[in-house]
């Protein structure tokens, strides 16, 4: 949000910024609340902070200024202050299950695959590869990357890929508001896409 959070004559803007943090507390959000205001926002955004379920600082109040976030966390003036450019996301997962009538001929080194239990279907994992990130100014952006995999389809037809069968997953260490090192668990899917099988026959 942004403003000086003074000027709200009529209480509007404060009772929907109200109604937005009760919602992020009703969704499981830990926010944290940083007072960088020039002007005395004070009772303002201690009710925001509350509404929202922030924990208390220092017992009596439930947001940072902005020179005590400073101390608060040392990589605070790096990331949000002066964000690097490019990041890499260390360790991740990439597995994918693929369909029925396709069969894997060829996977990347140190790759494992497994069957599906039940069913004809393979499962492929590659674990700790190093994804490299993107700082576009306002978000982190993947930046693309090749996985060779070489397979044979084994029906004609139209072969439906889904992308809820292949995912990356990846956790990332934190420090939350009460100083208390987390991990949070991450998961990306990728788009369904169809293979058209089919095959030539010549009868001249």
């Amino acid at each position: 949000m942004e403003g000086d959070g003074t000027i709200d004559a009529d209480g509007n803007a404060l009772n929907y910024a109200l109604d937005m943090a009760a919602q992020i507390k009703n969704s499981g959000i830990k926010a944290v609340f940083i007072n960088n205001s020039p002007k005395d926002i004070t009772a303002n955004i201690e009710k925001l902070a509350v509404a929202s379920g922030a924990p208390s600082v220092d017992g009596d109040k439930h947001y940072y200024n902005s020179a005590s976030m400073l101390d608060f966390s040392p990589v605070y003036k790096y990331v949000i202050l002066d964000p690097p450019k490019n990041a890499v996301v260390k360790n991740a997962t990439y597995s994918e299950i693929f369909p029925e009538g396709i069969q894997i001929v060829e996977n990347p080194a140190g790759s494992r695959i497994d069957q599906v239990e039940g069913t004809t279907r393979q499962k492929l994992t590659i674990e700790n590869l190093d994804i490299k990130l993107t700082y576009d100014g306002t978000k982190y952006i993947i930046e693309p990357f090749t996985i060779e995999i070489k397979f044979r389809p084994k029906k004609i037809g139209n072969i439906t890929f889904r992308g809820s069968d292949s995912k990356i997953t990846y956790s990332i260490e934190y420090v939350d508001a009460n100083g208390n090192i987390q991990t949070a668990e991450f998961e990306k899917h990728f788009s369904d896409f169809t293979l058209n099988v089919y095959m030539n026959i010549d009868i001249s």
